[in-house]
Formats: structure tokens, sequence, C-alpha cells
């Protein structure tokens, strides 16, 4: 539904406070995007490190990478199918929770003694990346929802505002994701010119590309959790703005 020129007219910078205040699966759908793009730059900014330094393989990269493409062109098509058969919170509850699941394989795969692992290192990939394309894909199909949600709230269809408010908590999750592991890095004593890295540097690998986004994953399942509209409330906002706009 693209907004009529009347409506267009209408719409003021203050919106955007408004939306903010008086639309909740808004607020509920930026934070999910902010912590999503977060722990994905978490992992995306010293996955080079974690290759060279803590497995010892960065040869390897290109070939991980390319498993790590294949979800994400090949598995979209099913999307629809598995939201219907789980639900909306729980299509993300799955593929959080796989991401979840190949970060514990990642950690497993740094142990001594698993560094060779080659086949280890492509499972943990591809149901890591299963995982986090799957989710952080189909989120924006949740923004046309929150669009109709904030015109049923205020009459206005405000689309660009809401997504110039997405692009903005992504722009912040894209900055954190970015920025706070390499200040880690430097607290744990990361030299970036070094061949090799003692412990403490290794230990602050691990912990910016395993664990914080396993714990921002699940702080991302409860958020999701708190998503208010449902397929059977999006089915009622839709036909009450049919009924306004008729």
């Amino acid at each position: 539904m693209v907004a009529t020129v009347e409506q267009s007219a209408n719409v003021k910078a203050t919106d955007l406070f408004l939306e903010l205040k008086n639309n909740r699966p808004l607020v509920v759908l930026g934070l999910f995007f902010m912590l999503a793009f977060t722990f994905m730059f978490f992992m995306n900014t010293v996955n080079g490190f974690f290759n060279q330094y803590v497995v010892g393989h960065s040869e390897w990269m290109g070939a991980v990478g390319l498993v790590a493409s294949i979800p994400g062109i090949v598995f979209p098509i099913f999307w629809p199918r598995l939201k219907k058969i789980f639900g909306k919170k729980g299509f993300f509850h799955l593929f959080l929770g796989m991401f979840i699941v190949g970060e514990f394989l990642t950690y497993i795969w740094s142990l001594d003694g698993m560094h060779d692992e080659l086949w280890l290192a492509y499972i943990a990939t591809f149901i890591k990346q299963w995982g986090l394309t799957s989710a952080t894909g189909f989120m924006w199909a949740l923004v046309p929802e929150v669009i109709a949600y904030g015109e049923l709230k205020s009459g206005k269809r405000n689309a660009a505002i809401i997504n110039a408010i997405m692009g903005l908590f992504f722009k912040i999750g894209f900055t954190i994701g970015g920025a706070v592991p390499l200040w880690l890095l430097a607290v744990y004593g990361f030299n970036e010119t070094g061949v090799e890295q003692h412990a403490n540097a290794i230990a602050g690998i691990n912990m910016t590309a395993i664990w914080i986004p396993i714990v921002l994953a699940f702080v991302s399942m409860i958020v999701i959790q708190l998503y208010p509209i449902s397929d059977k409330n999006i089915t009622d906002i839709n036909r009450r703005l049919d009924e306004i706009r008729i």
C-alpha cells in the first residue's frame, strides 16, 4: 500500500518521535534490528583474526566463506513455509537457536586438537550462517506490519519515516558491531602486527567472535518474543484500514 498525495503532505518531522512513542511494535522490531546487526558485525569484524590466529587456517577463508554463502542463496524460498509451520516468533527462535548452535560448534573448532578439522569448520559455518541469514533476512518482512500498525494508530502512513528509523537502528548496530570488537581486542592486548598472539589476545578473539554474539542472540530471542503483532492481528489491522480507506 502506497501513501496518497494527501497522506504524504501531512507527514511531519515530529512524526518520527510520535512513532517511537506510540508504535510499540516499531520499538521492539528496531531493538531487534540493532541487536541482530550488532552480533552479526561483531562476528564478521573478527572472523579473519579468528581464522588466522585461533585456528591457524587463514587459507581456508575462501572455502569456508563459500559455504557461508549457500544458505542465503538456496533457503529463502523455504521461509514462508517455515514461518507457517513454526509461527512468526517460532521462526526467529528456530534460526537464532541454529546460529547459537553454530557458534558452539565454532568454539569446538577453536579447541586444541580440532583446528585441522575442515569438516567441522564447514558444518559450524553452514549452521551458523543458515540461522543468521534467515533471522536477519526475514525480519525485514515485519516492517510493513509495523507501518500498517502505525497507520491505524495515527491515521498517517509514515512508511518513509519508519524505514528511516529502521535504517537508524541498522546503522547503530553496524557501528557498535564494527567498533566495539576492535576496542575489546585492544583491551585484551591484541597485536595487529604480530605473527602470533598471546593467550590473552586469543581469549579476546574468542570472546568477540563467539561468546558475545551468543549472548546477544539470546537477548534477541527475548526481544522478538515481545513483538506484539501476530498473523491474526495483522489480518485484523489490514481489514480495519481497508474499512477506513473506503
